[in-house]
């Protein structure tokens, strides 16, 4: 029974590393690519929150400042560093 909880665990953690990774790693190296990319809102945008694009969750900030709720299409407008502006 110990040897169970102990291969839980361990796989837990290291599933949970490989996720904190892939968060932080982003596939795309031209960041330009993603202009007029459509999304989907993950977390209401208010201005920030996240946005998936591309199978990709990325930070997002409305263009105008106005807030977007969950499960609205945005269109990204920019790129900037590992933000993204959204319309």
């Amino acid at each position: 029974m110990t040897y169970i909880v102990l291969a839980l665990t361990t796989a837990f953690f290291a599933l949970t590393a490989t996720a904190i990774r892939s968060r932080r790693h982003k596939r795309h190296p031209l960041r330009n690519s993603l202009i007029s990319s459509q999304g989907i809102v993950d977390s209401s945008l208010d201005p920030n929150g996240s946005v998936l694009v591309d199978g990709e969750l990325w930070l997002a900030r409305s263009l105008n400042g106005n807030s977007i709720p969950t499960r609205t299409r945005v269109t990204v407008v920019a790129v900037k560093d590992h933000l993204l502006l959204v319309d």
